[in-house]
């Protein structure tokens, strides 16, 4: 049964290219190897595109050299019509690929360089901004893929903006971080854009069965004010959907200008601190008292009193206390 590939003929275990054009809709095809490999192997195909065979190949048929072209040809095809990134597009791709096709491929950085090329060819390779003013978001890539098709640009304070602020959320992710009475805010530095200074999320606790990320924000600096901008462009939009709506706690990670930011923005709410990054810190702290460490506090005002109150739970009374007791105390440097 023959096939095609990219304008190129495929048939039993073959791969040709059209050499002519002939009568009554009739084309010529030689094998892809006539040059490098000096093979004299031919066909044709009629307008129904019925094989003949004519001239023999001088070497065998390579299904995994059909195999990989098939795979770079949705490759390319992947390229245009999804808005994924380069190597979320080869992983897809390479997914039941047999094992003689993988010791052929070629580099994976190289099948991701494949993406932006085709992706420049088609003209939606999307220019490198070097400053936040260059920032420009095509219109196939701000809304989502459910059938709502909605607009994920939540907030944009625009070019202009020295401290460029980008927030991404749908209306539907709005509405449901409105309807959260417990949120959890965290910024992540390693997945940020370079242009920016950290990805800042918020997640909620939604129906209260599940914890879901409803918020990215990207952020310039981490200032108070960089925090209140973005929690003010966050407020509106969720009293846009659900006026008044506002969490009844919210847990951070001890960020200070994220707490002062919160309180004022939130002011009905109750700041908790992350366990998690408690216990990290606690355990750390927990392992030199046994030692007979002594303990430096940190000079910043802020950690200086979160560590001392931490040390008065981990000491305890001269020494540390059973997991119980500790638990029950470390709710008093939890809670901001």
């Amino acid at each position: 049964m023959a096939s095609f590939i990219n304008n190129k003929l495929v048939y039993e275990g073959y791969i040709y290219v059209k050499c002519k054009n002939g009568k009554d809709g009739k084309l010529y095809w030689r094998c892809e190897n006539w040059r490098s490999g000096k093979c004299g192997g031919t066909s044709m195909t009629d307008k129904n595109e019925v094989v003949t065979v004519g001239n023999q190949h001088n070497h065998g048929p390579s299904p995994t050299r059909i195999e990989l072209a098939r795979i770079k040809d949705r490759i390319n095809q992947a390229a245009i019509s999804s808005a994924l990134t380069p190597r979320a597009i080869v992983n897809s791709q390479l997914a039941g690929i047999s094992d003689q096709a993988k010791t052929a491929l070629p580099k994976l950085r190289n099948l991701e360089k494949t993406v932006g090329r085709k992706r420049y060819a088609d003209g939606q390779q999307v220019p490198v901004p070097h400053l936040l003013s260059e920032i420009n978001i095509p219109e196939q890539l701000r809304r989502t893929k459910t059938d709502l098709n909605e607009d994920f640009i939540m907030a944009d304070t625009g070019p202009e903006d020295p401290n460029r602020i980008i927030v991404l959320a749908s209306r539907t992710d709005v509405a449901r971080l409105a309807s959260c009475d417990v949120w959890l805010c965290d910024g992540t530095f390693k997945s940020c854009p370079q242009l920016y200074y950290q990805l800042w999320v918020i997640h909620g606790r939604f129906r209260q069965a599940a914890v879901l990320p409803f918020i990215y924000a990207l952020l310039p600096s981490k200032t108070r004010e960089c925090y209140r901008r973005a929690l003010d462009l966050v407020l509106i939009k969720i009293d846009e959907v659900n006026l008044g709506a506002r969490p009844n706690v919210v847990v951070i990670d001890f960020e200070k200008a994220e707490e002062l930011a919160l309180r004022t923005a939130l002011p009905e709410a109750t700041i908790h601190g992350c366990f998690f990054h408690f216990k990290v810190r606690s355990d750390a702290i927990s392992m030199r008292i046994l030692a007979g460490e002594n303990i430096p506090l940190f000079s910043r005002v802020e950690y200086k009193r979160a560590n001392e109150r931490l040390l008065n739970v981990l000491r305890g009374g001269g020494g540390l206390r059973n997991p119980i007791e500790f638990l029950t105390a470390c709710s008093h440097y939890i809670r901001f």
